[in-house]
Parts: structure tokens; sequence; C-alpha cells
């Protein structure tokens, strides 16, 4: 009975003991595991640290070779043409290279950081395109150098939507003169009525703050608006380059805009297109007059 005693007390003990290490080798994977855990979070929260700052960089690199092309392409243009440009090079490029226009935000941009520095960069591919084909003093017709012609582009591309503008033709006169006639496709929005024809806007009130002659009725300013808005247009235009042959770039650049035709299309009646075009911001030569100087259509086709 002794020795059963004692070997059913060994055997306990060594249960307990069983257990007592199993107990810790459990505790000691759980460690392991939760250090692993650990481990694995930080090497994640590291690499997720890297690729954004690798991401940042390759950002900024993106931004600062956005900033060196169009610096690269006037060099280009110079290497390519030099003393070999010519006005019909000059005259087809000006037409694509301005086919829709400045870029303008008709909204905010959205947050994806490169949405803005795309317009940017067609911005100054545009302007450096200029001041490497055109004479720092152009002329155009009351307008002067190549800010006033970005700021005509920038004007009727934030004034209209959709603007698409295509080359049509062109015509050699002589070596220094080339003409050519083109179409300015653009839909007419509540930002046209406002800022180029705005005796059509706000029902008769802008035209009294304005000054206008209340010539055109609150009501019929109205329903010309009415009909004009979402119209698109297919406004024709001739140009006309006059071109420096010592220095190989373009010193006159004339552009006509027919507005009447394209309304008269629109609203059916001379006498409407007449109204329309009576106070519309517009210039003979076809700029956009913000500032309202010229009330005067007389000489736009």
């Amino acid at each position: 009975m002794i020795i059963r005693a004692e070997a059913s007390q060994v055997l306990t003990r060594l249960r307990l003991s069983s257990t007592t290490l199993r107990g810790e080798r459990i505790k000691q994977i759980r460690r392991k595991t939760q250090r692993r855990r650990e481990q694995c979070r930080t090497n994640q929260a590291r690499y997720r640290m890297k690729q954004m700052k690798h991401a940042v960089i390759l950002e900024e690199t993106v931004q600062s070779l956005r900033v060196e092309i169009p610096a690269l392409d006037m060099q280009r243009n110079r290497l390519l043409y030099g003393s070999k440009q010519s006005i019909w090079s000059v005259v087809v490029e000006y037409a694509h290279i301005f086919r829709f226009g400045v870029p303008v935000a008709s909204k905010p941009l959205p947050t994806y950081p490169s949405m803005k520095s795309f317009q940017d960069t067609d911005t100054k591919r545009q302007l450096a395109f200029l001041r490497s084909t055109m004479s720092d003093d152009l002329i155009l017709c009351e307008l002067r150098g190549v800010n006033a012609l970005m700021d005509q582009w920038r004007r009727y591309a934030s004034s209209f939507q959709d603007l698409y503008f295509q080359l049509e033709c062109i015509q050699g006169l002589s070596e220094k003169f080339v003409t050519g006639l083109a179409s300015l496709s653009v839909t007419i929005t509540e930002t046209t009525l406002a800022t180029v024809f705005p005796h059509l806007f706000g029902s008769g009130r802008i035209q009294e703050d304005l000054g206008y002659d209340a010539k055109l009725e609150p009501w019929r300013a109205e329903i010309l608006a009415s009909k004009l808005l979402g119209q698109r247009l297919r406004l024709p235009c001739s140009l006309c380059f006059e071109w420096d042959v010592e220095s190989s770039r373009v010193m006159r650049l004339e552009m006509t805009v027919g507005f009447l035709t394209p309304l008269l299309q629109v609203l059916g009646r001379l006498e409407d297109a007449a109204a329309v075009m009576e106070h519309a911001l517009i210039t003979p030569c076809g700029a956009i007059d913000i500032n309202g100087e010229s009330n005067s259509w007389g000489h736009i086709e």
C-alpha cells in the first residue's frame, strides 16, 4: 500500500510538472507570436512609410520635369527650325496648340495634386511657343504683345464652354503674308451671358448698372437669353499673319470672329441677332472686352 501511494504521488507530480511545462510552452509560443505580430506591424509601417516617401519623390520629380518641358520645347523649336522656321509651320502649329484655347479651371480642381500642374504645363508650353515664334511687340489690332494674345484665348476659354478652334485652309499672299480661314466652335452658358452678353443677363437690372440705354426690354432680353443658353455656335474666323523675314517671327496677327451669322441661325431674325450683338462686350476685331470700352460690333462679321 505504501509503494502504491508513493507511486501515485510520483505520477501526480509528473502530471503537474507536465502541465506546468505545457503551460510554460504555450506562454512562450504566445509571447513569440505576439512579438512576431508586433514585428510584422512595425515592418508594414516602415514599408508604407517607404512607399509614401517614394511616391512623394516621384511626384516632385514629375513636377520638376513638367516645369522644364516648356523651356525644352522652346529650345527644340529654335534648334529644329532656326533660320529655316517658316510662316507656314508657325501658322499650322499655332492652330494646333490653341485648338482648345488656354486651359482654365471652370470648376474646383480635384484633390489629385497633378491636375493643376497639367494646366500649368500646357499654358507654359503655349507661352513658350508664342515667345519663340512671335515678336515681343506683336500687333493684334488694338492689342499688343504675346501676353495679350494669351489673355484673349483665356477669356474665350473661360467665357464659353467646350471651345474648339480648327484651321480649315491657309493661303500665301507673299513672302510676308499668309491668310487663313478657321472655325471657332463654342457653347453658350450662363457665364457667357454674364461676361460677354451682360445686357441679356439679369432681367434688365445689369443693363441699368452698366449704364446701357433701355432699348432692349427685360422680357425680350430674357427670351433671347433663353434661346441662346446651351446653344453650340460655329463661328467663322479669318486670320492674317504678317511675317518678319529677318527675325523669322510673326510681327502682326489679325483675326476676325463672325458672330452675327451663327446668332441669326439660332435666333431666326436679324433684329434679334443685332440686339444681342449691340452691347456685346466684343471689339470690332473679335476680342472679348470685359471692361466694356467698345460697344460697337459693326466690323464683326
